[in-house]
């Protein structure tokens, strides 16, 4: 849909001249809807030109959902909507500007055409601008392999560089983040049988050199499974996840990549979502 003279809020949703709700990008999720114009915010008159809306119902740019993002942007590419600036979310919880910049470049996007914004905070009035409705903005074999074309391309890396076994490695940053718990344990097992351990700290050059050549991909639940999509081969992947948060987005990734090996293993878990890797499972499949 494309709106002028409108303002953008939290969670990418727009409102009228009049402050009324006219497009919310969570309604065709299971996110909490009813969103109100809050007065006492700040406005912030955005300058004269045309916007697409690439805000994340986050409210923060999030890695593992950052297909939802592209696949947007190719959405629009597709039809002909061109020549915008591209309004983002202002980065937190250790991602950066420079690192989103850096991939929206590859994708034919400098610097110049994105605009980073903090909607917590402020409404920004926006004199034209283009939106996706969640229902018309799913992963595709097409979108998956229009990103996987423009990393390939865009990127420096060494196509003779293989890892054939990885373990991706999560973060324990905050509560409820659904870590393994014996992690440290895991790593020590597959150590010694020839694995790597991702980190996500490694930079994405690095990130395709491990994930091009990958047989065999194991770990918990995360962000790191959506460089699957760079994968060149049809690897065993095992991930695994909290029986009481059964996320299947990258199994479903996977599939729409015709991937045939990636096995999704739920586990018992604690409150804060947290699980034990079972390594006799993790056995029973290497």
């Amino acid at each position: 849909e494309t709106f002028k003279n409108v303002y953008l809020g939290s969670h990418g949703a727009v409102f009228d001249a009049d402050k009324n709700l006219i497009f919310d990008p969570r309604e065709q999720s299971h996110e909490k809807p009813s969103i109100e114009f809050n007065t006492s915010r700040e406005i912030i008159q955005l300058p004269e030109g045309k916007y697409i809306n690439l805000l994340q119902t986050h409210n923060f740019p999030v890695w593992g959902h950052f297909s939802e993002l592209l696949s947007a942007l190719y959405y629009f590419e597709q039809n002909n909507i061109n020549e915008c600036t591209l309004i983002m979310n202002k980065p937190q919880f250790g991602h950066s500007t420079t690192s989103l910049s850096y991939h929206m470049a590859v994708f034919g996007y400098p610097v110049h055409r994105l605009k980073f914004i903090n909607v917590k905070k402020s409404y920004f009035q926006v004199p034209e601008l283009y939106c996706i409705h969640k229902i018309d903005n799913v992963s595709t074999k097409e979108t998956c392999n229009y990103m996987r074309d423009a990393w390939y391309k865009n990127c420096s890396y060494d196509p003779e560089v293989t890892v054939s076994k990885l373990y991706l490695s999560r973060p324990k940053h905050r509560i409820g983040s659904r870590d393994a718990i014996n992690e440290s344990e895991v790593i020590d097992y597959l150590l010694p049988q020839g694995f790597t351990v991702f980190t996500g700290e490694e930079g994405f050059s690095r990130h395709i050199e491990m994930f091009q050549n990958a047989d065999i991909i194991i770990g918990p639940h995360g962000a790191a499974f959506f460089n699957t999509i760079l994968c060149n081969k049809d690897p065993l992947i095992l991930e695994f996840c909290p029986e009481q948060r059964r996320v299947n987005m990258f199994e479903l990734q996977s599939k729409l990549m015709g991937r045939l090996n990636h096995h999704l293993i739920t586990v018992p878990c604690n409150t804060q979502l947290q699980f034990n890797i079972d390594i006799n499972i993790v056995n029973s499949y290497i």
